[in-house]
């Protein structure tokens, strides 16, 4: 259950924001208000690769900077190789009609099983 924002804030959205913009560069992506068992404001900055999320106290109006991108690992990589997020719309078709390879190879692989099931009963061959 998402948590509610509370009923009154001590920031407006702009003065969260105001504090918010020297720790972070790039276009605004999202604000989320302050709730109740958190009281701080969570603005998302556009950046490479992904957001900057800076934290802003509701009380005192202190931004925390957003933390440093993760590096690239192997595992990150395989992962978006697999996924094909950031890869662009032709990685993402090849990723796609690899996905439905099986599903098609399946019927005929079917269709041959059972073609060689009804000759062998023909044969009298057990099998």
């Amino acid at each position: 259950m998402a948590a509610l924002p509370p009923v009154e804030t001590r920031l407006s959205p702009e003065e969260a924001l105001a504090s918010a913009r020297p720790l972070a560069s790039g276009g605004l992506v999202s604000v989320t208000w302050p709730g109740e068992s958190e009281p701080k404001w969570k603005i998302a900055f556009a950046r490479p690769g992904g957001t900057a999320d800076v934290s802003v106290d509701d009380r005192s109006a202190a931004a925390t900077p957003p933390k440093a991108p993760r590096p690239e690992t192997t595992a990150r990589l395989i992962r978006s190789i697999h996924d094909g997020s950031g890869m662009g719309t032709p990685w993402q078709m090849v990723i796609f009609i690899g996905g439905l390879i099986p599903a098609l190879l399946a019927v005929p692989g079917i269709l041959m099983w059972l073609h060689i099931r009804r000759g062998r009963a023909r044969a009298g061959v057990a099998g």
